[in-house]
């Protein structure tokens, strides 16, 4: 009686099943698909065809989650021991963002000197405009030990609140009741400080640090969200004009901020033709409930190595904040 009662149920399972499976095939393959969504936007021209390249360019930020849909698929096939769909997964692993990103590429780490203990940690933190008190930022930074902190929406309430930071006594301060309030802060000297505002794109703040006996260059930048074709190219048109002012420089460089681009995005394409090197990882920053895209960046010259990257807490924001501590290269 127990047999027959299992096999019944094995019957009427069956076509749940045989469902799941395709749509499990499907999702597979999509999830492949998406993995070279980054190659693909790679080879679009931004100013010929601006409207398809940027709804390709939209799709490539979403690895973290392709990855995850391709894994439960995949797991789901393999339990099922429809083994050809293997294939499939390897592809989309070989030619997905997390293989290699087109657009950009990390730091490398081997150039740095062994023993080389003069590092510099600098944050990127993007407050959220309706934020007032950034008392949990500034918590993290002193369990870090931040040297510079590059804030983006940075409302004129919060402001008020970092300019009594006397353990960052060094402030460009740029608040703003929209979302483009931006700023540099700094427990070393800023000098020769100087804020862009171009016609039609949003503000940044150009500085020198100096660091002890050495002295860099800093750009805090926040490109429009790309909701729009119009916004895809003026965000690549700001990094165009970031990554020419960083190879303008006789120092070391370095270019923070809310990207509202990830890693795998074609807008990070200037900044590498530029020998401009991720330092943050592919950690994802937004939103803070739930991070699936990396869009909180930072990118260095050639003059850096890498020691760590990260990721911090919720500080309030809709973003986690990002960090890299960096060396100078012997």
């Amino acid at each position: 009686m127990l047999g027959q009662t299992t096999d019944t149920l094995t019957i009427q399972m069956t076509p749940l099943i045989t469902a799941i499976t395709g749509r499990a095939k499907i999702l597979l393959a999509l999830a492949a698909l998406g993995g070279a969504l980054p190659w693909v936007s790679a080879a679009l021209p931004t100013s010929t065809l601006p409207t398809l390249a940027w709804l390709i360019d939209l799709g490539t930020h979403f690895q973290w989650l392709y990855l995850m849909i391709g894994g439960i698929s995949l797991a789901w096939l393999l339990a099922k021991r429809t083994y050809g769909w293997l294939l499939v997964a390897l592809a989309g692993v070989v030619v997905s963002g997390f293989g290699a990103t087109p657009s950009s590429s990390q730091i490398d780490t081997r150039a740095l000197a062994p023993g080389n203990i003069n590092h510099l940690t600098i944050v990127t933190a993007n407050l959220n405009v309706s934020t007032d008190d950034p008392t949990p930022l500034r918590a993290w930074l002193g369990a870090i030990d931040a040297d510079v902190l590059v804030v983006q929406e940075l409302n004129p309430r919060a402001a008020a609140a970092v300019a009594q930071w006397t353990d960052y006594p060094h402030q460009i301060l740029q608040p703003r009741e929209d979302p483009f309030g931006i700023a540099i802060v700094s427990r070393h000297p800023l000098e020769s400080s100087e804020l862009l505002e171009r016609a039609g794109h949003t503000p940044q703040v150009h500085t020198q640090v100096v660091w002890g006996d050495t002295r860099f260059v800093v750009s805090a930048v926040h490109p429009m969200p790309p909701i729009s074709a119009q916004y895809h190219l003026r965000r690549h048109e700001l990094f165009a004009a970031a990554a020419r002012w960083a190879s303008s420089q006789s120092l070391p460089a370095i270019i923070a901020g809310d990207f509202n681009s990830s890693p795998w995005s074609s807008a990070m394409q200037p900044l590498a033709a530029a020998e401009l090197h991720r330092a943050t990882s592919l950690q994802p920053t937004w939103s803070s409930t739930l991070p699936v895209i990396p869009i909180d960046q930072i990118v260095v010259s050639r003059h850096w190595g890498l020691v760590e990257a990260g990721v911090g807490p919720d500080v309030g924001s809709d973003h986690r904040p990002a960090f890299a501590r960096l060396a100078l290269r012997q």
